[in-house]
């Protein structure tokens, strides 16, 4: 029997990317962030996610791609281990289903 997986997918700079829609919790909208002093450059910041702090990581960092765009707001995959993955698109590409 051949196992299915379900991909949540976006768009980052050019290249399509997919997460195990398992490990996703949400999807949100953009959120003011407080700044963590001499955090690695992928930490953009902590977000108060409904009480419980989380940390915010710029994947466009991460991955070594070119900085987003000014005023362009990033959109935010929050996964199960209570991190926020900052992916720099208009909307979340969808989810993918496949066997």
């Amino acid at each position: 029997m051949i196992a299915s997986r379900q991909l949540c997918t976006f768009y980052l700079d050019g290249h399509l990317f997919g997460v195990d829609a398992r490990t996703v919790q949400e999807v949100i909208r953009y959120q003011e962030m407080t700044r963590v002093p001499k955090a690695p450059p992928s930490v953009s910041g902590l977000i108060n996610l409904r009480g419980q702090i989380v940390t915010a990581i710029d994947l466009r960092t991460r991955l070594g791609l070119k900085p987003r765009e000014e005023g362009r707001l990033p959109m935010n995959v929050v996964d199960y281990e209570v991190r926020v993955l900052q992916v720099a698109v208009a909307t979340i590409f969808g989810f993918l289903f496949s066997t």
